[in-house]
């Protein structure tokens, strides 16, 4: 039974724009959940079971999604064309992240890798802030304080 539903979920991917296609509402909402529930399992997968937080692949959805919504509403291309479309686009745009990730290496990759505090100020961001301001140590943790 769970091979049937697996094999179920793609037919439905690709039946339903068909089936919906006089329905531009029904079929918007549906196009929104799928998106939707394509953020929450991506997300699940890296937050919950890789332990990371990244807001990163959202960009992706939100581009692919943009791109499908275009090729469909203004260039005419059918719904079930523009969403595997919109997913090259997406996987064509993460492209323009490989320069970046060449210079300063994949992030997570890297084994020496922290992740930061947010709300307090480490004592590496307090030497840097008393050299950027000409400050002694002293002076930049009194000014500071309340943030330490």
């Amino acid at each position: 039974m769970k091979k049937l539903s697996w094999l179920a979920i793609p037919v439905l991917y690709l039946v339903v724009p068909f089936i919906l296609k006089d329905y531009h509402y029904i079929l918007s909402l549906t196009v929104a959940s799928l998106v939707i529930a394509g953020v929450a399992v991506a997300w699940a997968l890296l937050g919950n079971l890789g332990g990371m937080v990244s807001f990163g692949h959202a960009a992706f959805f939100g581009l692919g999604s943009y791109a499908s919504a275009l090729l469909s509403m203004k260039a005419g291309v059918p719904v079930a064309l523009a969403i595997p479309l919109g997913g090259v686009f997406s996987a064509v745009a993460s492209l323009a992240m490989l320069p970046a990730a060449s210079v300063s290496g994949f992030y997570l990759a890297n084994p020496d890798s922290t992740y930061f505090s947010v709300g307090k100020i480490g004592a590496d961001q307090l030497a840097d802030y008393a050299r950027r301001m000409a400050l002694s140590d002293e002076d930049a943790r009194r000014a500071l304080a309340p943030l330490l």
